[in-house]
């Protein structure tokens, strides 16, 4: 069950977490060249703060506002956080 963020705090948090931690609030693991990438669940979008530093699944950096692309596959958006690392990796 996925464990939305309620605050800018606790989104920020999220990049404290392991990957395995990660995974537990419902996150994603993406692999890119050097690092792994947590992908947000599609449910999680509406609740997204505007601006927040994100990273795409494609290695672009990127901020979020409401028109940011809500495409999901297999539930997942296309863009999450880097976490530090841990199990899984």
């Amino acid at each position: 069950m996925s464990s939305i963020p309620k605050t800018l705090a606790g989104w920020n948090g999220l990049r404290c977490l392991t990957v395995a931690a990660a995974v537990a609030r419902g996150l994603a693991v993406w692999r890119l060249e050097d690092r792994t990438l947590m992908l947000f669940p599609g449910a999680w979008y509406p609740y997204i703060p505007d601006g927040y530093e994100m990273e795409t699944i494609d290695g672009r950096t990127i901020r979020f506002g409401r028109t940011t692309d809500r495409d999901t596959r297999y539930g997942f958006l296309a863009f999450g956080i880097c976490c530090r690392r841990g199990r899984y990796e």
